[in-house]
This record gives structure tokens, C-alpha cells and sequence, in this order.
């Protein structure tokens, strides 16, 4: 498993990979770029970790058949770019430093949208999202 430390680069070695899970793992550093290599991935949970930096566009391009990515309570910044997850049902951005504009996939079958105290986001919400039952949506809030 995972204990401390960077995410190493040599995760793109994953590619048969469906599930990572290392949620309060003390990791620090970047999102390596390889992880966009881990084509199969379909759930993505580092939450409450030290990550920092930005979302790699090569994850954010690739991993179209993510379904829940949660990485909230890092230190990740940037803007939030994601219109290629187009299976994403669970997204869990909260507790960051995102800024900047946020590009969700229009299409995706969302159920639940937490993107609360980053900074300064903007952008629109699809509105498709309006009439999906039973959605969670939490996008209020700052981390000032």
C-alpha cells in the first residue's frame, strides 16, 4: 500500500488498475502526469492527503471512464477541467485552493457535485443536473 510520501511516476505501470485507494495516506507532492496512462481507472479516491499542484491535463484528458473522483481536503490548485469524464457520478473537489474557471462535462450522469471552499471558482453548473433525483450538490462556500 501507500504510507507518506510523493505518489510515485511509475503508477502509468498501472494501466489494468479500476480502483486506487489511498485516502489520509500522508502523501504529498504532485499528481504525477503518468497516472493519466491508467486508462481503466474508474474510481479515484485521495482524499485528505498533502497533494499540491494541479490536476494534470494528461488525467483530466485520459481517464474517461472515471466515475468518482474524490480528492478533496488536499492543497490542489488550478482551475477544474473536466469535460472529457464524461461517466463521472461522484465529484468531490471540496477543501482545496482550487481558482479559476471550472468545465464540467455536460453529459455526465451525476449524483453528487462537491466543489465548497476552494477559491474564487467560477463557471456553470449543466443544467441537466437540475432535473436528476436525489442529487447532492455543494458548491457554497470559501476556503478564505
Amino acid at each position: 500500500g501507500f504510507d507518506k510520501g510523493p505518489l510515485p511516476s511509475a503508477f502509468g505501470n498501472l494501466k489494468n488498475l479500476v480502483t486506487l485507494r489511498a485516502g489520509n495516506s500522508s502523501l504529498t507532492g504532485i499528481l504525477p502526469s503518468e497516472m493519466g496512462l491508467m486508462t481503466n481507472l474508474k474510481l479515484i479516491q485521495l482524499n485528505e492527503n498533502e497533494l499540491t499542484g494541479s490536476i494534470p491535463s494528461e488525467v483530466t484528458e485520459s481517464l474517461t471512464q472515471l466515475t468518482q473522483l474524490e480528492l478533496f481536503k488536499n492543497r490542489l490548485t488550478g482551475a477544474i477541467s473536466l469535460e472529457a469524464m464524461t461517466q463521472l457520478e461522484q465529484l468531490r473537489l471540496h477543501r482545496n485552493q482550487f481558482a479559476g474557471l471550472v468545465t464540467l462535462p455536460e453529459t455526465a450522469p451525476f449524483k453528487a457535485l462537491a466543489l465548497y471552499w476552494n477559491k474564487n471558482l467560477r463557471g456553470t453548473i449543466p443544467l441537466m443536473l437540475c432535473d436528476i433525483p436525489d442529487f447532492k450538490i455543494q458548491v457554497c462556500g470559501n476556503g478564505q
